[in-house]
């Protein structure tokens, strides 16, 4: 899907995962109810979202990598954010 929305034979992808960002996919429809309504996540404004006053652009990792983050207990955290 995130090719099909990349080269631009789709407009964005239709999804309950939000993996797809993390591969790259440029906007994901979020949440399609019956009545038509979702939510568009748009991978260009990621970096603008702010989370207890600090911009996500600001972090010192990539979204793939605060998602291998958020996925992984302590003692299973990547060798780049290990201390």
């Amino acid at each position: 899907m995130t090719h099909l929305v990349r080269s631009g034979a789709a407009y964005c992808a239709l999804s309950e995962d939000s993996d797809l960002l993390v591969f790259g996919c440029p906007r994901v429809l979020f949440g399609l109810g019956s009545d038509g309504n979702g939510r568009l996540y748009e991978l260009e404004r990621v970096g603008s979202v702010q989370v207890d006053g600090v911009s996500l652009s600001s972090a010192p990792f990539t979204l793939p990598q605060l998602a291998a983050i958020a996925g992984c207990g302590k003692s299973e955290l990547p060798h780049f954010v290990r201390t």
